[in-house]
């Protein structure tokens, strides 16, 4: 006689399924409102495939976007192979990153359609995005509690799947924290190979891999941590000169040459505009807050479990290091690392079974709800909608291509913000 939960199990599967070829949108907000189901991050993994497939890039379009596209072009017109790449690689020390790279010559070798170069990335990307929130369901025994679904919610905005547009840096940011979610909460090495993948589609990931070593080290010092953390808001009169002149001291010529290209860049336009800046200080300004006074009022609790002791130290400790090296340009995005690694530690403390005071905490998430709302919103219509085609995600992947070729794109239609 077959198993009723596992009859149950196949319907809800084959409900996921069926709702994904028909509209993935729908299929992916669905999956993240059960997460706790085994066939949702799948299905998120296929969203992601379907949205980078429905990507678009205007002729007026610039930014990394149009650089990938035209490197893949290149790769398919020269008819350039995977062992034409590893030849490259060996000849070009000074660019060590491969992974996007053999993304591209694969695809390049069945199409010059730049959509599925970018389904490719949605695949690669995607799969990490999922895991990485599945990851934390899998460690809580409870996933129902008041204020989870915006902590959740806020991961897919902190690194989201549309910044496939930017790869390099923020794939390389899921599959640090792929690698690094495991070894900071079970203190377990079984990732350890994919934190070291991470240099090799961005190159820069070798300072939050050595910063973390250093947290090894230092992470006997909670109060040092916690001082740095709060003092790390409160800097001021600090240059990029200052790093770059210690840097072209300590650090091999190799990997100086590279961090240059950060340390001496332009950091006028990077904040994207008054409003976009004034939203995402209030936004981290609100997360940060929460984060800290719930340790505060919890750090008793948070001690005697040995492994969220120790996530919410990593956290302090990585926020407050970027926070400080965030006035040189670029390297503040890893910044939104630290963000993922605190909405996450407030979901594993909420979510915890002896945690008692999760209505206080859902309180307080609640609370700041409309500063993310405001911050979500934002983020769809500056980073999303320029590059989005509205019939191309509104449709399923049977007609899409119905769409892709001559779709209309919803487009940064607050351009104020840029203002």
């Amino acid at each position: 006689m077959a198993n009723p939960i596992h009859i149950k199990k196949n319907k809800f599967v084959l409900f996921a399924a069926l709702l994904y070829f028909f509209s993935p949108l729908v299929a992916y907000v669905t999956a993240l409102f059960n997460y706790e189901k085994s066939w949702a991050k799948n299905v998120v993994w296929g969203f992601a495939a379907f949205l980078g497939y429905t990507l678009q890039i205007n002729l007026d379009s610039m930014g990394d976007m149009v650089v990938y596209r035209n490197k893949f072009l290149e790769f398919y017109n020269a008819d350039f192979s995977l062992a034409d790449l590893y030849l490259n690689f060996f000849s070009n020390s000074g660019h060590i990153e491969f992974v996007e790279n053999v993304i591209s010559v694969t695809v390049s070798q069945y199409t010059n359609d730049y959509h599925f170069l970018f389904m490719a990335y949605g695949l690669f990307f995607g799969y990490f995005f999922s895991r990485n929130i599945d990851y934390l369901y899998r460690h809580v025994k409870i996933t129902q509690r008041k204020g989870s679904m915006w902590l959740i919610i806020g991961l897919t905005f902190v690194i989201p799947l549309w910044n496939i547009n930017g790869f390099d840096f923020w794939t390389a940011s899921q599959l640090f924290l792929f690698g690094v979610l495991p070894l900071i909460y079970e203190k377990s090495y079984k990732r350890f190979l994919f934190i070291v993948l991470a240099p090799f589609t961005h190159f820069s990931f070798y300072l939050i891999i050595g910063l973390s070593m250093i947290f090894l080290i230092v992470r006997s010092f909670k109060s040092g941590i916690i001082y740095v953390y709060i003092g790390s808001f409160f800097l001021f009169g600090v240059s990029a000169s200052q790093f770059s002149d210690i840097a072209s001291q300590y650090l091999p010529e190799i990997i100086f040459r590279r961090a240059e290209i950060y340390l001496n860049a332009d950091l006028e336009n990077q904040s994207g505009g008054t409003i976009v800046g004034m939203v995402t200080f209030v936004y981290t300004v609100a997360i940060n807050l929460v984060f800290f006074t719930t340790y505060k009022k919890n750090k008793e609790f948070i001690e005697q479990d040995h492994n969220l002791n120790r996530f919410f130290l990593y956290t302090f400790y990585i926020i407050g290091v970027f926070n400080i090296l965030s006035v040189i340009p670029s390297v503040g995005r890893f910044v939104m690392v630290g963000q993922w690694m605190l909405l996450s530690a407030l979901f594993l403390l909420m979510n915890k079974r002896e945690f008692g005071n999760y209505k206080l905490l859902g309180r307080n998430i609640s609370k700041v709800s409309f500063i993310f709302i405001l911050f979500w919103t934002i983020s769809v219509m500056r980073y999303l909608f320029p590059i989005l085609g509205i019939g191309s995600i509104l449709s399923g992947p049977f007609w899409v291509d119905n769409f892709v070729d001559q779709d209309y794109v919803v487009g940064n239609i607050l351009k104020f913000f840029s203002n």
